[in-house]
């Protein structure tokens, strides 16, 4: 879902193949860190594994550095949406 707003996004703003691949990346990399740190809450429960919980982590930063790297192509424009993100990594509720 996230992946296909993105993308859909820059063909709407007729963005470039080069920036509409960025955005797919950038879409796929934010949903996926969306869904692991869901995991992460769901998980918050009575006594989550330490060691599941910080390579989850680990993977969600991972993606989250993949969907910021993905912008470089827009030199600074979308900063915004590195900020996203972000914001997708540290929520919690």
């Amino acid at each position: 879902l996230f992946e296909a707003s993105a993308k859909l996004g820059a063909i709407a703003a007729r963005a470039s193949d080069k920036e509409i691949r960025a955005m797919a990346l950038f879409g796929r990399s934010t949903g996926a860190a969306f869904q692991i740190v869901d995991d992460i809450m769901d998980g918050e429960g009575p006594a989550p594994t330490r060691g599941k919980r910080g390579a989850l982590e680990r993977q969600a930063r991972n993606v989250t550095g993949k969907a910021k790297a993905a912008l470089k192509v827009f030199a600074g424009r979308a900063d915004t949406l590195g900020e996203i993100a972000d914001f997708m990594l540290r929520r919690r509720g």
